[in-house]
């Protein structure tokens, strides 16, 4: 009964929650603006800012608005408290979303699970839309930089005067940035260094970073003029062309994957309505298949959907994970954050240590390239203390799930007069008729069919093999129970709901367990499948890319009398993705006066097995060993101008195989799906036909 109740106040409840934030919006557009917190602007950003502060101090949830209120910060740059309130919008509104989806497939189709992974794949797509990505950002910034360029000529080469005038000019997110930028060149000398650093930290655009390094660093010595003009000006067009070579990736990677993550989620929706097109015309059409609804509705069908959920789930992960750019996530060590508190503890330290791999094993060691080359930085023993969280909370989940599910079924089974009779012509008149009953009539029937199905599952092992119709009409002429056309078919009915509840064997039992616990181990082990994958896919293409980058930095900085071969390597260090690791491992070795500099760095080109890497720390080594800085990267200036090319067909290497894993994994899920839900079935039961004719002539051989 709780469980109908349940129901029943989602049916109420639905259309509000669907009804109520269109009424809002409305309410808005108009002017409406009433009395209440919700609509009073200063409450509300109140509330917003209280509903943040309490969130964060949740472990999960709170690094999961953390990490959304990061991500805002690429196309929504503004004060921190602005910042929480639009993390608090974006999640909100969000979940709105996921709820009306959620309720939207769950009244028509009555199946939880599909609702819940359609809603959670909704909710994901709507913040990532939300917060969007650095996409616009850069197309921005491009333009920002030219006008910077002009305006640092027009104004006889004064930064400030010159970011003073772009800034008047330049789209808001630009302006916002710009604006901070003319703010740390304007302090004295020590404080614009701690400010910039500040920045560094706070900013994830690598490219507003080195414009604001390199604008502090002009400011600050001074500019210097070349053969082609301007240093600043040509290292702004520099970095443009570095802006615009990752634009024109990520445009082209959006086009040609334009409307995949639609048919990588749609198999999970076609479900339901393929059970129910698959028995309508397997008994509309009276096709000799029999035991079809019985595969749908039994344990089986409960796997095969999970199956095909599972699969399309992967697909759907993977294709949001190929969509993100090669953005890495640094995590600070710190010994404060949750991981460390909970590793502390003595049971929970003991298993993670027990599933950690040995600091001298091969494995350990393969681990630890595998998140260098996927840039996954961080320690080793949260990475599987997180999966051992994963591990535990998927299982629970899905046994939640797939056991609420089946309770659920049973209920609309048991709810459902006309259960495995609306498409047979000759029950019609029977439908009719108990349509047409009052209320209260077909709750009595619901009642009757319920304490008939327990009569039989309490007398399971007394029930004849054959003529089990026979032995139920017997039943229900001995109570005299009042139906509402004939006993024969009011047995048939009774016949078909047992059948379908009763369909529960050791055998899928096991196998349903075993499904879950795979499927568990499956999402235990997706982070390292997701670093494999990316580190397959992106170590290459980003190498060479971010060595490129590595490239330029050195261009910007070889002409400066100031610049040293440590500010080299620091400027690298804030930089760098892939090779940050490394790189601030170096630092800390430049400061240790006995090793010195030069065997610093032969330490690490011994370390890195990367070839243009391996060219720039020649350049480094020479520099801090015998030659100034320009002389030292001539070549690495003339490197990178022959390499254009082959930076360009590296890129459009990478979107093409991005795009085609894209491509493939929307036929990947829609395969599954007609595979495993539509040929399964039918095969299924005509194996079962087979043995059952089998069974019967058996005796006559």
């Amino acid at each position: 009964m709780t469980l109908e109740y349940i129901y029943k106040a989602m049916m109420v409840v639905g259309p509000v929650l669907i009804v109520l934030p269109i009424m809002i919006l409305i309410a808005r557009r108009i002017g409406i603006v009433l009395s209440i917190p919700f609509f009073n602007e200063k409450k509300r950003k109140d509330l917003k800012s209280r509903v943040y502060l309490l969130i964060r101090k949740v472990p999960f949830s709170g690094q999961y608005f953390k990490n959304v209120k990061k991500r805002l910060y690429f196309s929504h740059y503004m004060d921190i408290a602005s910042l929480e309130r639009k993390t608090i919008d974006v999640v909100f509104i969000s979940s709105i979303w996921a709820i009306v989806v959620f309720i939207l497939l769950l009244i028509p189709f009555k199946n939880p699970i599909l609702s819940i992974i359609v809603a959670v794949a909704v909710f994901r797509l709507r913040i990532e839309k939300k917060i969007g990505d650095d996409y616009e950002l850069l197309g921005d910034l491009t333009e920002g930089i030219k006008d910077l360029n002009h305006n640092y000529i027009a104004e006889n080469k004064a930064m400030e005067k010159a970011f003073e005038e772009t800034i008047k000019v330049a789209p808001r997110r630009i302006a916002l940035h710009f604006q901070r930028i003319l703010e740390i060149i304007k302090k004295p000398s020590k404080e614009a260094d701690r400010e910039v650093k500040r920045y560094y930290e706070e900013c994830q655009n690598k490219y507003l970073r080195l414009i604001a390094g390199y604008s502090l660093l002009t400011s600050e010595y001074g500019d210097i003029e070349t053969n082609e003009g301007s240093l600043f000006q040509k290292n702004m067009f520099y970095i443009i062309r570095e802006i615009q070579n990752e634009y024109r990736q990520r445009k082209n990677l959006k086009n040609k994957t334009f409307g995949e993550s639609f048919f990588i989620i749609a198999p999970i929706i076609a479900l339901p309505l393929l059970k129910k097109y698959m028995i309508m015309v397997v008994e509309q059409f009276n096709i000799p298949i029999k035991g079809l609804s019985e595969f749908y509705n039994g344990s089986l069908g409960y796997i095969d959907m999970l199956t095909c959920v599972t699969i399309s789930g992967v697909c759907f992960l993977i294709y949001t994970e190929l969509m993100k750019s090669n953005e890495v996530k640094r995590i600070k060590l710190s010994q404060q954050a949750w991981e460390e508190k909970f590793i502390r503890i003595k049971p929970i330290g003991y298993l993670v240590k027990k599933l950690t791999p040995e600091k001298r094993s091969k494995k350990h060691q393969r681990i630890k390239n595998l998140m260098i080359k996927s840039g996954k930085l961080e320690k080793l023993e949260w990475f599987y203390f997180r999966k051992l969280i994963l591990f535990i909370t998927s299982f629970v989940l899905i046994l939640s799930i797939v056991q609420g599910s089946k309770i659920l079924n049973k209920y609309q089974v048991l709810q459902d007069l006309d259960y495995g009779l609306s498409n047979k012509y000759i029950y019609q008149n029977m439908i009719r008729v108990q349509r047409n009953l009052s209320r209260q009539e077909k709750e009595n029937l619901i009642e009757e069919d319920k304490e008939l199905i327990n009569i039989l599952n309490h007398n399971k092992d007394k029930l004849p093999e054959k003529n089990l119709r026979e032995y139920i009409i017997e039943i229900l002429e001995a109570r005299n129970l009042k139906v509402p056309v004939s006993v024969e078919m009011t047995a048939e009915r009774i016949l078909m709901k047992y059948r379908v509840l009763s369909n529960t064997n050791t055998f899928y039992t096991i196998l349903e367990v075993l499904f879950i616990v795979l499927l568990s181990l499956l999402i235990y082990n997706f982070p390292n499948i997701k670093m494999s994958l990316s580190a397959k896919i992106n170590r290459e293409t980003v190498m060479y890319d971010e060595t490129m980058g590595f490239y330029t930095i050195a261009i910007l900085l070889m002409h400066h009398k100031s610049a040293t071969t440590e500010m080299v390597i620091q400027w690298l260090a804030w930089f760098a993705d892939i090779f940050y690791k490394p790189l601030y491992e170096i630092k800390n070795r430049f400061a240790d006066k006995d090793r010195g500099g030069v065997k610093a760095l032969r330490e690490l080109k011994e370390e890195v097995d990367y070839k243009p890497f391996k060219r720039l720390l020649d350049s480094l080594i020479i520099a801090e060993d015998r030659l100034p800085l320009y002389q030292a990267f001539t070549g690495i200036e003339q490197d990178q101008r022959f390499n254009e090319r082959t930076r360009e067909d590296n890129s459009e290497l990478l979107i093409s195989i991005k795009s085609g894993i894209i491509t493939r994994l929307g036929w990947i899920s829609l395969g599954a799906t007609s595979f495993l839900y539509f040929v399964i079935p039918i095969v299924w039961s005509i194996f079962s036909m087979l043995m059952d004719t089998y069974g019967a002539i058996q005796p006559y051989w």
